[in-house]
């Protein structure tokens, strides 16, 4: 009896020594055997999904997000200033005079007209050259040239011989008229003005001379022997005609005269301009053609 006691008493210490033995560390029961330490350094479980979305994004995830760069404003550049294209001159070119080798132009604007050639002053400009296709001016306060074309629309072409006038500047009379008549027959005397190459005629007054006894002016009130003719606006290239109807009142065949004379001849400034007085013109009065 007590033998089983005892046997069943060291059973039952062998049994608790074996539990305490069970629960001490590994390390502290074998203090021999070092135990393993964890890894250096710990590594989250998500750290390659994060590395790949990194590469892929083109940024380090495990960095800290840098900081966004600060805006700068930009100026935008100014559209450059244009300048509107400077206002032609206030001519057109209308007409054309040769005298001798030297060509004019026929300049007008408005209701005046100027006749020009190379280097002459047109208002605020410079006559660079005149051809018969144009005429250059040129602005006197800022150089830019201006190419004013020929229109043939707005004036007559004409060429006029030296014989036309004497001078450049001097006005001139020419009287047409038949040489002969015959008694009691009317007929047209033609005065025409022609102004010369730099002046423009405002008025232009004459008078026609005559022998009362062989000519008269039908419907004059009383024969004078004298009528008077108003020629204006004549210009270079364009000399202003003007007409007198006379009737031959001889009693018979003879020769008489008719002579023009200017009495007031100005230009558009009112000055006085000087005029040739033209040779009388001769005239042959005959019979009267009988009838068959």
């Amino acid at each position: 009896m007590r033998l089983a006691l005892a046997l069943a008493t060291m059973l039952c210490a062998l049994g608790c020594s074996r539990e305490q033995s069970s629960d001490v560390p590994a390390a502290a029961a074998a203090p021999g055997i070092a135990a393993k330490s964890p890894p250096p350094h710990h590594v989250p479980a998500d750290w390659s999904d994060k590395r790949a979305l990194g590469s892929a994004a083109g940024a380090n995830p495990f960095d800290t997000p840098a900081a966004a760069p600060a805006r700068r404003s930009v100026e935008r550049p100014q559209p450059p200033v244009v300048k509107p294209p400077p206002a032609p001159p206030p001519f057109t070119y209308v007409g054309k005079v040769m005298r001798g080798r030297i060509l004019y132009a026929v300049m007008a604007r408005g209701d005046r007209v100027f006749v020009v050639t190379g280097n002459d002053t047109l208002d605020a400009y410079r006559v660079q050259s005149v051809s018969e296709n144009d005429v250059l001016l040129v602005a006197s306060a800022t150089g830019d040239v201006f190419s004013i074309p020929f229109s043939a629309t707005s004036g007559t072409s004409v060429a006029l011989p030296l014989s036309a006038a004497p001078g450049l500047d001097d006005a001139s009379l020419q009287v047409s008229a038949p040489s002969r008549v015959s008694l009691g027959q009317d007929f047209t005397l033609t005065v025409s003005l022609d102004s010369g190459v730099n002046v423009v005629l405002e008025t232009g007054r004459v008078e026609v001379r005559f022998d009362p006894k062989i000519l008269q002016v039908p419907g004059q009130s009383a024969p004078s022997g004298v009528a008077r003719l108003d020629i204006a606006g004549a210009y270079a290239g364009h000399p202003m005609p003007a007409t007198l109807q006379f009737r031959v009142v001889a009693a018979g065949p003879t020769a008489t005269e008719i002579r023009v004379v200017p009495t007031s001849i100005a230009d558009t400034e009112g000055r006085d301009v000087g005029v040739n007085t033209p040779q009388p013109h001769k005239l042959t009065i005959v019979a009267a053609a009988r009838g068959g």
